[in-house]
């Protein structure tokens, strides 16, 4: 039997933009385009400058292979673990 639920993901495009699922989209609320910072973290950007969920849009993250981990800004340890795709 096939899931029919989608993935979940987030597509990191050479320009600069973000492509998300709706899901995730959410869960970072709605960040349009980010940029490498140094080798452990990155900054989402959002529309008009806004963040409303966190008070900062720094992400700490660690790539190895073919998997990133992602550790969002929030009041709770939380831990994003992606697969890479081709």
């Amino acid at each position: 039997m096939e899931d029919s639920i989608p993935p979940d993901y987030i597509q990191f495009n050479h320009d600069g933009t973000l492509s998300m699922s709706p899901y995730i989209s959410t869960l970072y609320n709605g960040p349009i385009s980010y940029r490498v910072s140094n080798d452990s973290t990155m900054i989402f950007n959002y529309p008009n400058g806004a963040n409303t969920l966190y008070g900062d849009n720094i992400i700490h993250f660690q790539f190895t292979d073919s998997v990133l981990i992602l550790t969002p800004p929030s009041m709770e340890l939380v831990i994003e673990k992606y697969s890479k795709v081709q």
